[in-house]
């Protein structure tokens, strides 16, 4: 993945756009959606330009509507480089990518969320900074 393309980022509560930010990179993009959630945001989707908003790469959950929950990442391509980096990190131990997101399903076929092949989860959050769970 093409980590300079730069994201969209987008807050939501129900259907309703709460915020659009853009920022360059998929680190800055996952600590935007992270202050949005914080911010009060109950959904919050980075993404990458260009591709249609369907496909987001990041997208964060408020848990029972306090800035607590979930942030994933989905991988939208079932070949190259990018997959076999995931599928190594998904048949390891630790499914561990990037030394900080697990891989939790991956398949060329697809999975069943947002036109992705794979899911890795980063964070369980409250007050401090993300953190792997």
């Amino acid at each position: 993945m093409n980590q300079e393309a730069g994201y969209f980022c987008r807050a939501f509560v129900g259907s309703d756009i709460q915020a659009n930010v853009t920022t360059r990179t998929l680190r800055e993009a996952e600590a935007e959606i992270t202050r949005m959630i914080r911010s009060g945001a109950a959904t919050a989707h980075a993404i990458q330009h260009g591709h249609p908003d369907s496909a987001p790469v990041l997208v964060a959950r408020a848990s029972l509507g306090i800035a607590t929950g979930e942030l994933c990442r989905y991988l939208h391509q079932n070949a190259g480089p990018e997959f076999d980096r995931w599928q190594v990190a998904y048949q390891s131990r630790s499914r561990l990518l990037d030394e900080r997101w697990a891989v939790v399903t991956l398949s060329a076929a697809g999975i069943q969320e947002y036109g992705a092949y794979g899911k890795a989860v980063l964070a369980i959050w409250g007050n401090g900074s993300p953190s792997i769970v």
